[in-house]
């Protein structure tokens, strides 16, 4: 499966991990190439650790990037929504930028 690559595009920080981080590890065993684009920075979702908005939307990106890594994801790259005071890049942008 050399030569391929694939884009995973998540709502949330972990719905990647979540959802199909063991698909996405084997695929990186199998030399396909994964970039991970996330949408939202988290801030939103129900947690028990006691942190909420921009504090649990940091803590969330640094989740999400440690596990891109140990995942073994070519890129990650996340877009958050202004609804939540975090500037959008406009997703052709992104494209462009991940050279996809």
């Amino acid at each position: 499966m050399s030569n391929k690559n694939i884009l995973v595009i998540s709502p949330n920080p972990d719905d990647l991990e979540i959802g199909m981080g063991g698909t996405v590890a084997k695929l990186v065993d199998q030399g396909v190439s994964v970039v991970s684009l996330v949408t939202t920075e988290g801030s939103g979702s129900p947690t028990l650790s006691g942190f909420e908005g921009n504090e649990l939307a940091l803590l969330r990106k640094e989740e999400a990037r440690i596990a891109s890594e140990i995942l073994g994801l070519n890129r990650y790259r996340a877009v958050f929504d202004e609804r939540h005071g975090v500037p959008k890049m406009q997703y052709a942008e992104v494209f462009i930028e991940l050279k996809l």
